[in-house]
C-alpha cells in the first residue's frame, strides 16, 4: 500500500509532465525515500513470511553483533522448504531449500534468558507459531558465558 503523500508527490509529477510542464527537481525528498524503502521492505518481508508459512515448518538463526556505534542487535534469519507447485494443478513438482533475512533487532541483554524471550516477541510479532519451528541456530555465545548467565533455583 502506497502511502498518501508518496502518491500525491508521484502524481503531482506525471501531471506536470502530462502538461509539458518543466520541473526544475523532482527528486523524492529523504523521507519520501525512506518511506518508499520501509514499504518496500515489507513487502519483500510479507511475500516471505507467507512462504514459511506455507512451508508451515522452518527454522531459525539467530546472530547477535555490535554495530558500529557498539549497540548490539539481533539478526533473525528462517531457513524453510519451499514446494514449488505445477502451474496447471495444486501437484508438488520441486523444491526449494530457503534461508532468508527477515530482522534486525536492536537488543542489549546478554543473558540466555532475555535473548529467548526476545526470539519468542519476535516471532510472536511475526504471527509464526514457535512449536512449528523445528530447528534453532545461534551465533555469538556471549550469553553463555559464566558471568551473563542465569541460573534458577526452583
Amino acid at each position: 500500500m502506497v502511502s498518501k503523500k508518496l502518491a500525491a508527490h508521484t502524481n503531482g509529477i506525471k501531471e506536470a509532465q502530462n502538461q509539458n510542464k518543466r520541473l526544475q527537481f523532482h527528486y523524492l525528498s529523504p523521507s519520501s525515500q525512506n518511506e518508499f524503502i520501509n514499504l518496500s521492505s515489507r513487502e519483500v518481508q510479507n511475500k516471505i513470511l507467507d512462504e514459511v508459512r506455507d512451508a508451515k515448518y522452518f527454522s531459525i538463526i539467530v546472530d547477535a553483533t555490535p554495530n558500529v556505534s557498539q549497540h548490539e542487535q539481533i539478526i533473525l534469519v528462517v531457513r524453510y522448504v519451499q514446494l514449488l507447485k505445477s502451474e496447471t494443478s495444486d501437484k508438488v513438482t520441486d523444491f526449494c531449500i530457503n534461508e532468508r533475512f527477515l530482522q534486525i533487532d536492536s537488543f542489549n541483554l546478554k543473558t540466555g534468558e532475555a535473548l529467548a524471550n526476545r526470539i519468542l516477541s519476535l516471532l510472536g510479532r511475526l504471527d509464526f507459531d514457535f512449536k512449528m519451528c523445528v530447528g534453532q541456530a545461534y551465533d555469538n555465545g556471549a550469553n553463555m558465558s559464566a558471568k551473563a548467565k542465569v541460573c534458577r533455583q526452583d
